[in-house]
């Protein structure tokens, strides 16, 4: 007895045999594949039994299945089964194994789709198994994963895999994913079985770049793809990632490596998926920047790591096409630079790989840029001297890539500036770049200069040696041929060493000489941006010039002026020197100059002010401050002071500077230069001047200048200090000369010269005289007035202005030496009255230059300065008073000036020693002096000026020598007694028309308030307030001879019209401030005149007040700059202007500020939108256009809907500017508004879009206005295409939005033409089809379709509602059509989600089907179509029943093709629910295709073949079709034929037609019965147009089912009765229909043997002879409208008629004795007089009445009656032969032979030829012989044959 296992053992086996039975008995692939489906998995779970035996007998049926299934490609496997079994974690690895061998075997046969569906099984076995398993596994995946299904919810798409589950799971997927994409396509060859290396060979294939020899050999497999299989695998792959199944950090390395395939499709997949996400992702994350490192570098281990790697795990480094796309994203990250040991692999790679090329050495000098930026200095200091070395070499090697070479100069200097040190242990490489600079391109040479710009700031600040090697360095290349090198030397001279450096600024001064310009103006630059140099103050730090500390700006003049003389000295006698005619300088002379004015930089900083070196009047209000201290350097000389004193200054620093100066101006007389010399001399003229005596003897120095061409006023000027300084005997002496020069034979030069010299030298030599002496002057004194007055009336512009220039500065210094004389007394000698009435003719004569009219007034005022007794003062004050000058504001400045001067006298700041004082020390300490004056009766005068006249020029000219008088003696008695009245005068002047005279009024209004006191101020603010806001001015008295308008100004635009609102403005923004004082600070900003910046405005030093009124309006800013910035958009350009004035005075920063008080200002803004004045609403536009551009609007989301209300109420506003603004903000408020509502921008996003589509709706949307409604729905779209998954909750209302629009913002003109233009139906549907294009092709539409993929069950309840109501009241084609294509989307994105809806939208589609346009029924009719595939099957069914009610009751064309094209959407685009429903859809397609088309009415062949592509679609074959739906189209058939319709009669009897024409035989009872009963009860009726078809019907049964029509069956017509029927209808009256019905008389005759020829006979031979008759008479027809139509149809009848006969003849002997005389000699009569085609129809009768004459049947028939046949033949024989000579006609002449044919056969067949008379033997005989030549092949062949058989016979 067997042991329990041994009997399962043999039971197994039993099994097992069965099964290899079963398997080796099946034969065909179907047999097989059944076996092995059910059998293979649980036979390979037997690979785990404990029996060897059992374990055997299935590795035997194993092999055997093995066998069969690879030769069977097509046989599938139990895959599933199998991928569960290989799941079970209870099997055995040995049934493991064996398992995954058959899935490899059977998962490829299987369907893409199905593998598809089965790749989350082939996954999920991945976890936990054998390395070999998991590449079998996935090899098999890798060509399936672009066919994934993925799902449109994205938590559906997390779900589908749950790789965030499976971290480990997916990190194999991704590994191995990544091996196929570093797989080459010409990889796969080298590896395949059978191969050297396959088989163990010794030379294996390297791995390819990236791989290693492992991931190659797992990426191949045994069955390595052909490069189109893995093309397609690896865009299936970047698809697979793409589908949101991993983070987007997991699969960027992949990506980056797919965009570097060499076949496109993978590489652009590739790249646009990387540009989706790459803005997600962190580029800074450490994991991925070491992923791209290990895949750029490969595996490069260290020697301790070498052993842990196996060879065949060892990477090799990537191509070059990978490394130039992960470069980029190196470069973009952070964390990239500082994972150094990476870098600098990377960057040695690049540059000196094995593989490297030009753009990745480029892209790895950018990488070391990249390192600079963004690593830490830390990190890259032990590694910073490797890479600087790197880049020298590659600059030093590179030597045609110039690109190349400059970006590794900028690398070196990168370097130098993040690692100072590394520049500061090799000074040499800087020197070497310099020496590089000649030798390079110009690319190149600015690449080297950008390197040592940014070398330069690391030696800043250096100590020790290296500080002499910068400086020799410096001033070696300062001296180079290179410009380049100089101008870098230059740039190290400012950067590297403090202001207070001498050697660097003597450098620059070297420069400043500079043949180059560009080097020349760079050294101006850097010495003019001293900072600080502009402020005219000095820091408490910046206080100690002798110091060296850095906060020095200037070097100490001591030791500056020592190293000039020093290098001045060195350079005299050496080569550099410069060589001028008879001078040698030290330098070169425009280098020379700027050294002179840099040391008078020095010493004015060393006296503490600061200056510049611009121009000359920079400098001349500074030398006051220049005497103390010069005086007490040259004191110290004096009591011989040695060595340093004072701030470390020299005892013989001024005489260096002055020898320095002496030294330049005989070679080269600067203007400047000689002004220093001036300066220098004159402010301390008692202590200097001694010692140029000796060269004031000689004065050959100053000759030598004045041959150079210098400026004599300034030579003078320094000669007459020296000449009133020194002893008696030479100041009589040298005055003397200069009297000499006076004279008129000298040149102009000298002339002018000696005058100002002889003027300053008396004014200086007398002025500190006392009175008694300037009572009693010595001689000489009045000699030399008189000779300079002589001057005055010069007709030459230079020396009048002289002689003015010489008397008034004598005038200032001391009374004028000359009598007084009368003014109205002409008097001979020189006295004071002639001198000022000459100066009163120049000042008002208009031929005087304004030089000379200026010159004149400061003479006249100089002459009551200095002169108490001066009698003509007030004179002077009255003339000077009525001389405003027009359009000459500079002239009237210098009125002013004058007038102020004079009235003052001797308080006037022009009486002051202007070197040692300046003019606000002389007022304070003299102007509250108790004296007489006429400041009081000047202030009246002005006053009443302004108050009093209305001449704009007059008022001007007042109001600018008011504001002289108020800024210039503003501490006078009289002036602050009457604050009040000068304020009130400046206010009148605000509103005048003049831009200019508001200007000056503003500031004098500025300058009153700053000089009131307390209690002044109060006042002056209450009347400046009143004033503005309320209008209240002062009444100007008007005569008769006041004039009101200017010339010119009725003819253009007042210039200031608005100006008065400017000031209100302003004023009510000081109010609201509560500090109404603002508002002289505000009027002040507010306007700024040029003028101002002129020298005579500039005089008035406005800049103080503005750093008030800046500090004063400090704490009220919150307030002020919300409506300060709506102000500065005013359209009124004066506000405009004014406001911008102000704020650019208040606000340093102004995006700072905005941002600060963006939510204040947008409030004011939204507040002021609707404002009732239509420049705030203007203004409050562009303010807001400008706020909103470029900034987030994060905070202000709440505000926008109003903002957008507000807006879009303004957009229509009744202005037209306004409405222009309006929308220009309205679009930069879309722009932003499209920006933040951004999936990206997570919840800020999200309510955004909340906030933004209800108001767009409502307000945009919903408006009247059409630029409003167009406007918001572009806005709509732009969001729609941003908001992405954000706008679900919206999309039922935004949708319905825009499929409106798609047809309000369709063009105006497509409609006119679509109404007017479109003259054909055609015509009409080409331009719709158009308009259809277009509107697919809109931004609307594309929204639409991108909305439709965020559509779910939720969304399609609101939708679907508002989608029918539009179709049913939707108004335009572009919205019906696109409601149309919305539901076609629908279908295929949410078709089960649309199955509850499709009730509705069918019931709202149905309805669309009637409108009137066929375009639009067209795209009803395709959504349908698509529709039927979602929908229910009740619904369809009611569908379908509806499109045939339709269809069959209905008398509306166009609706029919409306259920055309319906169908036909139904049979394409849903063909299973066409097959389903085929017996309702198919019956009413065949019915339909059966209409007669009447083109007349423009109905085409196209709309025909509809229908008939749908039945050809619909069915196997039109026979087919019909067999297989003949009950149902026998039906609706009878219904057609029982319609009170007759075209639909004629319909159905057509399809009748075709059923019997295509079953034939085979239609039989009960639906011939049917048809045969519902056709007689047609014909029964009278006749109607189409009524032919039933006959045509008839015939066609007859003929095909002549074998059923003789059955007797119950309810089918007999025979009989169809006859009877058909001949009543022979018997109509109507032609037309008589011959049709004739027609099929005589085909069922035929068809159905039944003798009815007595019956055809006499209906017809009536109607024959009758036409007969009327053709004989000529004029029967003449009285007939269409004669010629009626003919054709007698003609046709006749032929008819004819074949009727012929086919009617019958065989049955009586009757044929009857009538075969009377119809043969009818059919030889008619056949030679009528029509070729009735000639047919009565040969063809012929054939008949030959074929089936019973008297030629037989030799005894013919015999019997001979006679009568040979009178037939004798009839029938001439006539036929004479047809058959007809050679027009071949149809005749082949059927007349073809009667020949048949009478001549009958006869042989009965052996009777011979009854053939000779005559008509011959006749025959020439008839076939003329045949024989004929032109038809045919014909002479068969008349050859027939005489051949004749002769024969014979």
């Amino acid at each position: 007895m067997l042991k329990p296992s041994q009997s399962r053992a043999v039971h197994f086996s039993v099994l097992l045999e069965r099964v290899f039975l079963r398997v080796g008995s099946a034969e065909t692939d179907e047999q097989l594949q059944n076996v092995i489906c059910k059998f293979l998995p649980p036979v390979l779970l037997k690979l785990g039994s404990q029996q060897d035996g059992v374990r055997k007998k299935v590795m035997e049926l194993l092999v055997h299945i093995n066998k069969r299934v690879k030769s069977r490609p097509k046989v599938q496997l139990p895959v599933e089964a199998l991928l569960l079994q290989y799941q079970d974690p209870a099997a055995s690895p040995f049934v493991t194994n064996f398992t995954i061998i058959y899935l490899k075997l059977g998962y490829p046969r299987m369907g893409i789709e199905k593998q598809a569906e089965l790749a989350s099984s082939l996954i999920n076995c991945l976890d936990g198994k054998p390395q070999l398993h998991q590449d079998s596994l996935m090899f098999m995946l890798m060509p399936v994963l672009g066919s994934i299904n993925v799902p449109a919810d994205p938590s559906r798409r997390k779900s589908a895999f749950c790789f965030a589950e499976k971290p480990q799971t997916a990190k194999l997927l991704l590994d191995f994913m990544m091996d196929v994409l570093l797989l080459p396509y010409g990889t796969t060859s080298q590896v395949r079985p059978g191969s050297s290396a396959a088989q163990g060979g010794d030379s294996a294939p390297s791995p390819p770049p990236g791989m290693s020899e492992y991931a190659l050999k797992r990426v191949t497999g045994d069955n390595p793809l052909s490069p189109e299989a893995l093309e397609k695998a690896k865009t299936g792959i970047v698809k697979f990632l793409a589908a949101e199944f991993f983070s987007p950090e997991d699969i960027v390395c992949q990506l980056v490596v797919a965009t570097s395939d060499t076949r496109h499709g993978v590489a652009g997949a590739a790249d646009m998926e990387l540009r989706k996400i790459s803005g997600v992702i962190d580029w800074n994350k450490t994991e991925i920047i070491v992923k791209l490192y290990n895949l750029f570098r490969g595996t490069l281990l260290t020697k301790e790591q070498r052993v842990s790697v196996k060879p065949e795990h060892k990477r090799a480094t990537a191509n070059t096409r990978i490394k130039l796309k992960i470069l980029p994203y190196l470069l973009k990250s952070r964390e990239a630079a500082n994972q150094l040991p990476y870098a600098i692999q990377v960057i040695f790679d690049c540059l000196y790989g094995a593989n490297t090329n030009a753009k990745l050495k480029n892209m790895a000098v950018q990488f070391v840029y990249h390192l600079c930026i963004s690593c830490s200095e830390a990190k890259l200091a032990p590694v910073g001297l490797v890479l600087l070395s790197g880049m020298i070499k590659l600059a030093s090697e590179t030597k045609e890539d110039n690109k190349l070479r400059g970006m590794a100069y900028i690398a070196v200097g990168k370097l130098c500036n993040k690692l100072p040190q590394l520049a500061v242990r090799d000074i040499a490489m800087v020197q070497t770049f310099f020496d590089c600079i000649p030798k390079e391109d110009n690319e190149t040479k600015l690449a080297l200069q950008e390197a040592l710009s940014l070398i330069a700031p690391t030696f800043k600040g250096m100590t020790g040696p290296n500080v002499f090697l910068i400086e020799a360095m410096i001033l070696q290349n300062i001296e180079r041929a290179e410009p380049l090198a100089r101008l870098m030397a230059l740039n190290f001279a400012n950067v590297v060493f403090p202001h207070n450096h001498i050697p660097s600024r003597y450098v620059l001064l070297l420069a400043t000489g500079d043949s180059k310009e560009q080097v020349r103006t760079e050294a101006m630059k850097i010495l003019h941006s001293t900072p600080g140099s502009s402020s005219g103050t000095i820091t408490a730090k910046q206080q100690s010039p002798a110091s060296c500390d850095d906060d020095s700006l200037f070097p100490a003049f001591a030791d500056m002026a020592a190293f000039i003389q020093t290098r001045a000295e060195s350079r005299q006698n050496g080569s550099s020197r410069y060589v001028m005619g008879n001078h040698t300088l030290p330098f070169n002379p425009g280098a020379f100059g700027q050294i002179v004015l840099y040391l008078r930089m020095c010493l004015a900083y060393n006296a503490g002010v600061l200056s510049d070196m611009e121009s000359v009047s920079s400098m001349q209000g500074q030398s006051p401050a220049l005497t103390t201290y010069v005086r007490r350097v040259l004191s110290e000389e004096a009591e011989g002071a040695g060595g340093r004193h004072d701030e470390g200054m020299g005892s013989n620093v001024i005489h260096i500077y002055l020898s320095l100066i002496q030294q330049l101006l005989p070679a080269a007389a600067l203007y400047s230069v000689m002004w220093c010399l001036l300066e220098i001399v004159a402010v301390a003229a008692d202590l200097l001047a001694p010692k140029f005596v000796d060269s004031l003897k000689a004065e050959q120095t100053w000759t030598e200048i004045r041959m150079c061409g210098g400026c004599y006023e300034s030579v003078h000027s320094v000669l007459f200090f020296l000449l009133a300084t020194a002893s008696c005997a030479t100041f009589t002496a040298s005055r003397a000369e200069v009297n000499r020069n006076t004279s008129t034979d000298k040149t102009q030069e000298v002339q002018h010269g000696a005058m100002l010299a002889l003027s300053f030298t008396l004014s200086r030599r007398l002025r500190n005289s006392t009175e008694e002496q300037q009572q009693s002057p010595p001689n000489y004194a009045s000699t030399a007035v008189r000779a300079v007055a002589a001057f005055l009336s010069s007709t030459n512009a230079v020396l009048s202005v002289g002689a003015c220039s010489a008397i008034g500065e004598i005038a200032r210094n001391m009374p004028l030496p000359l009598p007084s004389g009368e003014l109205e007394t002409e008097s001979k000698e020189m006295t004071k009255a002639c001198i000022v009435n000459t100066l009163l003719k120049k000042m008002s004569s208009s031929q005087e230059p304004n030089s000379v009219k200026e010159k004149a007034m400061q003479t006249l005022a100089n002459l009551c300065v200095a002169d108490d007794t001066f009698p003509w003062k007030r004179h002077i004050l009255e003339k000077l008073l009525s001389s405003p000058q027009p359009h000459q504001i500079d002239l009237n400045f210098a009125c002013g000036d004058a007038l102020v001067s004079a009235a003052l006298g001797r308080k006037s700041a022009a009486r002051r020693d202007m070197w040692v004082q300046s003019e606000k020390d002389f007022l304070k300490e003299n102007l509250s002096e108790k004296g007489d004056d006429h400041v009081s009766w000047l202030l009246d005068q002005l006053l009443e000026k302004l108050g009093g006249k209305s001449n704009a020029i007059t008022r001007q000219a007042a109001c600018v020598w008011l504001l002289t008088l108020v800024s210039k003696a503003a501490e006078h008695e009289a002036v602050t007694a009457r604050l009040i009245d000068i304020q009130t005068s400046f206010i009148n002047m605000l509103a005048d028309t003049d831009e200019l005279t508001q200007d000056v009024a503003s500031k004098g209004l500025g300058l009153v308030y700053e000089r009131g006191g307390e209690e002044a101020k109060k006042q002056l603010v209450d009347l400046l307030l009143d004033t503005l806001m309320t209008g209240r001015r002062k009444k100007t008295e008007v005569t008769d001879n006041t004039k009101i308008f200017e010339p010119g100004t009725l003819g253009k635009a007042p210039g200031g019209s608005g100006s008065l609102t400017t000031y209100k403005e302003l004023c009510s923004l000081a109010s609201d401030l509560n500090q109404p004082d603002l508002v002289y600070k505000f009027m002040h900003l507010a306007n700024h005149h040029a003028m101002w910046n002129s020298k005579k405005g500039a005089a008035f030093g406005f800049t103080v007040i503005a750093t008030q009124a800046r500090d004063q309006l400090e704490p009220h800013l919150p307030k002020i700059i919300p409506r300060l910035y709506r102000y500065q958009y005013d359209p009124n350009a004066k506000i405009q202007q004014a406001m911008t004035s102000v704020w650019n005075a208040l606000v340093a920063d102004s995006k700072k500020m905005v941002d600060l008080y963006m939510k204040d200002i947008l409030q004011d803004l939204i507040s002021n939108l609707t404002s009732s004045m239509w420049r705030i609403r203007e203004s409050s536009c562009l303010a807001l256009n400008d706020l909103l551009r470029g900034r987030p609007l994060d905070d202000v989301i709440p505000e926008l809907p109003t903002l957008w209300q507000t807006l879009l109420r303004v957009r229509d506003d009744i202005k037209e500017s306004v409405r222009n603004a309006a929308d220009i903000v309205l679009r930069t408020l879309s722009k932003c508004c499209v920006k933040i509502c951004d999936p990206n921008y997570g919840k800020v996003g999200g309510d955004a879009m909340r906030q933004l589509l209800p108001v767009l709706l409502s307000d945009g949307v919903g408006s009247s206005v059409a630029e409003i409604r167009s406007f918001s729905l572009q806005t709509l779209v732009k969001l729609s295409k941003n908001a992405g998954p954000l706008l679900k909750p919206h999309i039922a209302v935004l949708v319905a939005a825009l499929l409106e629009a798609l047809s309000e913002l369709e063009p105006q003109m497509l409609n006119y033409l679509s109404l007017h233009a479109a003259q054909s139906q055609e015509t009409l549907d080409k331009l719709d089809s158009q308009r259809v294009a277009v509107s697919k092709l809109s931004p609307m539409m594309e929204t639409i379709n991108m909305c439709v993929q965020y559509v779910d069950e939720g969304v399609l309840t609101e939708l679907v509602p508002r989608l029918c109501d539009l179709i049913r009241t939707g108004v335009g084609l572009g919205t019906k059509v696109g409601c149309a294509n919305l539901v076609i989307s629908l279908c295929f994105h949410s078709p089960q989600d649309l199955t509850a809806h499709t009730g509705k939208l069918m019931k709202a589609m149905l309805h669309g089907l009637t409108d009137r346009n066929a375009t639009i029924r067209k795209s009803y009719a395709q959504a349908l179509g698509h529709l039927v595939k979602c929908a229910r099957d009740a619904s369809v069914g009611k569908l379908l029943t509806k499109l045939r009610s339709w269809y069959m009751e209905k008398e509306d064309e166009s609706l029919r093709l409306a259920v055309a094209y319906t169908l036909q959407a139904i049979s394409k685009n849903s063909p299973d629910v066409m097959r389903a429903y085929a017996t309702q859809a198919v019956p009413l397609v065949y019915f339909a295709m059966h209409r007669k088309w009447d083109k007349t009415k423009g109905e085409t062949d196209a709309e025909q073949s509809i229908w008939e592509d749908v039945w050809l679609e619909s069915t196997p074959g039109t026979e087919g079709g019909i067999r297989l739906y003949i009950e149902e189209l026998v039906e609706i058939t009878q219904a057609g034929l029982e319609s009170n319709s007759w075209p639909m009669k004629a319909q159905a009897a057509s399809g009748i037609e075709m059923i019997a024409n295509k079953m034939a035989g085979n239609l039989g009872a009960p639906h011939l019965g049917k048809l045969l009963t519902a056709l007689i009860a047609g014909l029964a009726s009278r006749t109607w147009d189409g009524k032919e078809a039933l006959l045509k019907a008839v015939a066609a049964i007859c003929t095909n089912c002549k074998h059923a029509l003789s059955a007797s069956v119950e309810g089918q017509p007999s025979v009989e009765e169809l006859l009877a029927a058909v001949m009543r209808e022979c018997r109509k009256d109507k032609l037309g229909y008589k011959l049709e019905a004739v027609r099929a008389a005589g085909i069922m005759v035929d068809e159905l043997g039944e003798d009815r020829f007595t019956q055809l006979w006499e209906l017809l031979l009536p109607s024959l002879r009758k036409d007969k008759s009327k053709n004989e008479d000529s004029d029967s027809d003449e009285e007939v409208s269409s004669k010629s139509s009626r003919v054709t149809m007698k003609l046709d009848f006749q032929s008819v008629s004819y074949e009727a006969l012929g086919k009617a003849w019958p065989k049955q002997p009586a009757t044929q004795d009857m009538w075969q005389e009377q119809f043969c000699e009818l059919l030889v009569c008619e056949l030679p007089n009528t029509t070729w085609k009735v000639q047919l129809s009565i040969l063809r009768a012929m054939q008949s009445f030959i074929s089936r004459l019973c008297v030629l049947e037989s030799s005894e028939n013919i015999e019997k009656h001979e006679q009568v046949v040979l009178k037939l033949v004798s009839q029938i024989v001439p006539p036929v032969c004479q047809s058959s000579g007809i050679a027009k006609y071949a149809a005749v002449r082949t059927e007349s032979i073809t009667v020949l044919e048949k009478l001549i056969a009958k006869l042989i067949a009965a052996d009777r030829l011979a009854i053939l008379p000779e005559p008509l033997s011959s006749l025959i005989d020439g008839a076939l012989t003329a045949m024989a030549t004929d032109n038809q092949p045919e014909l002479k062949h068969r008349a050859a044959e027939l005489r051949k058989s004749l002769t024969t016979s014979k």
